[in-house]
């Protein structure tokens, strides 16, 4: 087959690749995160570092050892209204330990020793800018991983749909039905699956990146849910991804997944935390 004839047929299943891909599509929140504007970000507005709303009397969170997180990131709730599952008021924050890793712990992800995620029902009298600069006194060994350009990053929420992660493997499993109906024969290493994947890459990659609530995840380098015990953290709660005022690790991605059912009863007690990088 000529290279013309390649591309022809190839785009061509693509495009029948495409539609069963639509299918797939869930709601997400998007979070434009390239909004620096610092003199009017609230305490109480949705960002990434910064100052946190801390109720009145409570404490900045730490792990076992006493050590102090870094505040990492807070979506004001009342932005993602529209989202199904996910609460509607109040404060959710992330929080991380400021050291090499960032708290990320490869033998279990849900330890708590390493980062905190909380979650204030509602908005209550908080302390002040003064206030918590006084309390803030984060662990920082070498945070060096986490590098944001301009502190603190507002974050814009927007309502939209995004497919299914377009993973190699998914994009496989759509390219054999297709070629099955179309009656043509399936080989992994040819040109024409080779194209197909090209296609792929230019059109779709920007689909599962980006910073955002809900939605498929992006990896740089694999899955780390595939694991049995560990598919029960199905809902991606919150990503951040590298871009713009945000730089973690080498171009990497940092995401925090729960339980579903836990979710809808804002529970977040357990977690599952985990970033990347390439």
């Amino acid at each position: 087959m000529e290279e013309k004839e390649i591309k022809i047929l190839a785009k061509d299943i693509f495009n029948k690749i495409e539609k069963k891909y639509q299918e797939t599509a869930k709601e997400m929140i998007v979070a434009d995160a390239s909004v620096n504007a610092s003199k009017e970000i609230k305490i109480t507005d949705s960002k990434i570092e910064g100052i946190p709303y801390i109720p009145k009397g409570r404490k900045i969170p730490k792990n076992s050892k006493g050590q102090q997180f870094m505040f990492l990131a807070q979506i004001n709730c009342e932005e993602l209204k529209g989202l199904e599952d996910f609460p509607q008021e109040g404060i959710l924050q992330f929080w991380i330990l400021g050291e090499d890793l960032l708290g990320l712990d490869f033998d279990d992800y849900t330890n708590r020793d390493g980062f905190d995620v909380i979650y204030y029902e509602k908005i209550e009298d908080y302390c002040s800018e003064a206030e918590f600069k006084r309390m803030y006194n984060p662990y920082r060994e070498n945070s060096g991983n986490l590098e944001i350009a301009n502190k603190p990053c507002k974050m814009n929420f927007s309502l939209e749909k995004q497919k299914e992660s377009f993973n190699y493997e998914f994009l496989e499993k759509l390219y054999e039905e297709v070629l099955k109906e179309e009656n043509l024969k399936f080989e992994e290493d040819n040109e024409l699956y080779e194209e197909v994947e090209r296609i792929y890459e230019d059109e779709f990659y920007e689909e599962i990146v980006g910073t955002k609530c809900n939605g498929f995840p992006y990896f740089t380098q694999f899955e780390p849910r595939d694991e049995e015990q560990l598919k029960e953290y199905d809902t991606l709660l919150f990503q951040i991804d590298s871009g713009g005022e945000i730089m973690i690790g080498d171009c990497g991605v940092m995401n925090f997944f729960i339980n579903r059912e836990k979710l809808k009863n804002k529970d977040f007690s357990d977690v599952f935390y985990n970033w990347d990088c390439y």
